[in-house]
């Protein structure tokens, strides 16, 4: 279960930077976590200068190299011995160390820890987008705060907080002054993407990137109830000083969209209460540039109508590459020691993929349109079955159902599935439809009928030819097949 967040705000007023924080809370309702999630917001700055940042000492004009996040990370863990831990938690592929501050008065400063007290995680990261930087700044003053209880007073006494300042590493060192020419500020920031120019927003389900799989290793490691990510907004000009997007709100389960609503809720009441005026919603126009037109809003639905039985077998073929993507996620699974001989499965055929035109986050995305069916198969010996019965259900068929929008299907990756592989050629083509006319009467009547009432089909040689083709023993059955299927049982 997982409640999904998004706040675009001024973290810092006196910076006039507007702020978006997308938080990503799993399970029950929150309430714990209001005071520290607040206490990011606003703070003044009174901490000694051994733990200020460039930021604080600039009036919040400028913002420091990576090397401060390397530096305060040290120093915040000799300050606060007993209640905080900087730990690597990943390194970049330009090298960099990818750190975490993981702070608490319970003494829970490990993951077992926590999880043996039964205590509450929060994860904070700023610069998935490193030209977007406040949030970095911003929660290093609010962690300070936070450790001296003058913001957030006793939030640590009950919960562990993970704050990783600057998730893209590499991004954040191509420093210049023009890398987000629609934002206001800081005089010199880092740029959008990472050093292999992947846009680790795009990355969560597909985790091509070597920081987005260091990150889901903390993540599963630390299990949060809330993931607060910090953005900053461009374009748009308006009043409003900060939006916040809580999900599940608008989907997800219903006791899950009252525990949001009332989050959502209970967090704008005490933004007003400090004179801000929050937004609902992310304010992108319809038609960009035109705010007659309405602002979009909205979630991404599931691409599913039910859930299988039992859960998805993998194919021999595709574990090895599939296998580890799923430990990545931390979704479990087993391998079949042995083939089970007529199993009755569910199977999916495109009628129809539609390639991008263009690759996108290194990917050639594609569109399935078809439906599961039916079908007896022989399961072969070294298939995965992924279970539905975890915790990770959801994103198990975010995963592995064929037309979700994040699905490993959707980013390409069963791409050669749906690409013709084996052809007849035309002279042959011709000699086995007169056959198969001559043979078939029925065959012949279908084949008059399309013609007669396709014009397009009738006047294309190849679609005619074709339509022998499916029909003939030699066509691929595989083509548009999707390797992976459904099955309602447990293999044994």
């Amino acid at each position: 279960m997982t409640i999904v967040l998004l706040i675009a705000c001024a973290l810092i007023a006196a910076a006039g930077v507007p702020l978006i924080l997308k938080l990503v809370p799993p399970n029950l309702g929150p309430v714990a976590l209001f005071a520290l999630l607040l206490s990011i917001i606003a703070i003044p700055c009174t901490a000694g200068e051994d733990l200020r940042t460039v930021a604080e000492r600039s009036a919040f004009t400028k913002t420091g190299r990576y090397e401060e996040v390397v530096v305060l990370c040290a120093a915040f863990q000799r300050a606060y011995p007993a209640a905080l831990r900087c730990v690597e938690f990943g390194r970049t592929p330009e090298g960099r160390p990818m750190l975490a501050l993981i702070a608490s008065r319970t003494g829970a400063l490990t993951p077992e820890a926590a999880r043996k007290k039964g205590l509450p995680v929060l994860l904070v990261q700023g610069g998935i987008h490193a030209g977007e930087i406040d949030g970095k700044d911003a929660g290093f003053l609010a962690l300070r705060e936070a450790l001296e209880n003058r913001a957030a007073k006793g939030a640590l006494d009950r919960q562990v907080l993970v704050f990783v300042p600057v998730f893209n590493v590499d991004g954040h060192e191509r420093f210049g002054r023009w890398n987000r020419p629609n934002q206001r500020g800081p005089e010199e920031m880092g740029w959008r993407t990472t050093s292999q120019n992947l846009n680790l927003n795009r990355d969560y389900s597909k985790a091509d990137a070597p920081e987005m799989q260091a990150m889901l290793r903390l993540v599963n490691a630390w299990d949060p109830l809330a993931y607060i990510d910090l953005h900053v907004t461009d374009g748009a000009q308006f009043e409003h000083d900060i939006a916040v997007l809580i999900e599940p709100v608008d989907a997800g389960d219903a006791e899950l969209q009252r525990v949001g609503r009332s989050m959502r809720d209970t967090l704008f009441a005490d933004l007003a209460a400090q004179g801000s005026s929050p937004l609902a919603v992310y304010p992108s126009f319809v038609v960009d540039d035109d705010p007659a037109s309405g602002i979009r809003h909205g979630v991404p639905g599931p691409s599913w109508s039910t859930a299988p039985g039992a859960g998805y077998l993998v194919p021999a073929g595709h574990a090895a590459r599939i296998g580890p993507k799923l430990e990545q996620h931390g979704i479990a699974f087993r391998m079949l020691a042995a083939p089970i001989a007529k199993a009755h499965v569910e199977t999916f055929r495109a009628s129809k993929a539609t390639f991008a035109p263009q690759s996108f986050e290194g990917r050639q995305r594609v569109t399935l349109e078809g439906e599961w069916k039916p079908e007896t198969l022989d399961l072969a010996a070294g298939m995965l079955f992924v279970p539905i019965a975890q915790p990770k259900a959801r994103l198990v068929m975010a995963l592995l159902e064929p037309q979700a929008p994040g699905s490993l299907v959707a980013w390409g990756w069963f791409n050669t599935a749906f690409e013709k592989k084996e052809y007849m050629e035309a002279y042959v083509a011709e000699d086995v439809a007169r056959a198969m006319l001559v043979a078939d009467p029925a065959l012949a009547a279908d084949f008059r009928k399309k013609v007669a009432e396709d014009a397009e089909f009738a006047k294309s040689p190849a679609a005619r030819l074709e339509f022998f083709h499916r029909r003939h023993s030699s066509w691929d059955e595989r083509l548009n097949l999707y390797p992976v299927v459904r099955t309602a049982s447990p293999p044994k």
